[in-house]
């Protein structure tokens, strides 16, 4: 499966955003090296009936992260 991922910088001398690279390796390194963790996420269950709908409540964080910085997200 080809997946559409491509790395972006700004272009000075065009004095707009531009498209710098496809390739997937490189969009992987760049993606990594962007986290504070190295790409260390969590996901954690918080409820698993969200106000009775059958629906999970998560919330996500980065292993630096404590629990109280972590976003819940719905849906």
């Amino acid at each position: 499966m080809e997946q559409k991922l491509f790395v972006y910088g700004f272009n000075e001398k065009a004095n707009r955003w531009e498209i710098l690279d496809r390739e997937f390796q490189k969009v992987k390194r760049k993606l990594r090296s962007s986290s504070p963790t190295s790409g260390s996420r969590i996901i954690e269950v918080i409820d698993g009936n969200f106000e009775n709908r059958g629906e999970l409540l998560l919330a996500t964080g980065t292993t630096a992260s404590t629990s109280a910085s972590i976003t819940p997200r719905t849906r």
